[in-house]
């Protein structure tokens, strides 16, 4: 499985490509898929990405019985009907579907954002105003690896 990890600012080009990270390419080369899979984020005005191995994952919990609750069965139909998969081209770029680009208001540049198992696709001034209250939070909270269980157990 992929990990998404650091932030990276890229360039479109005029037919609407850009380049994924080459650290993130690099995890995902494993996958029976060479490329990504996007969807509309339903948190914010961004595109949620990750690598195929978790869209699969989420099909084969879709198709065991009692896997999850009617909930989560509901929003996991619902992200799999906006599911768009994106072929990496000979340079490691894909193509963001004009929906998604618009959606997250995306025109000159893409801003990735690694979030672990998953990535967001951002406009730079959107993902800015979302993260300076993200960042304000945490200041306020004052989190640690400790505290997002990474460290082990508080002592």
């Amino acid at each position: 499985m992929a990990l998404f990890t650091s932030t990276h600012l890229n360039r479109l080009d005029k037919k609407g490509r850009v380049s994924v990270p080459a650290l993130w390419r690099l995890g995902l080369a494993k996958n029976s898929f060479n490329g990504i899979v996007v969807l509309p984020s339903y948190r914010a005005r961004a595109i949620e990405g990750c690598g195929y191995d978790r869209l699969e994952r989420l099909n084969e919990l879709l198709q065991t019985p009692g896997a999850m609750s009617d909930t989560a069965r509901g929003h996991a139909e619902a992200m799999m009907a906006k599911v768009e998969t994106l072929q990496f081209d000979t340079e490691g770029r894909v193509v963001l579907p004009r929906s998604l680009s618009e959606y997250a208001g995306i025109a000159g540049e893409a801003l990735f954002v690694g979030l672990g198992p998953i990535f967001e696709i951002w406009e730079p001034g959107g993902h800015g105003r979302h993260y300076s209250s993200a960042e304000e939070r945490a200041r306020t909270d004052q989190p640690s690896l400790r505290d997002i269980g990474l460290m082990g157990p508080k002592t």
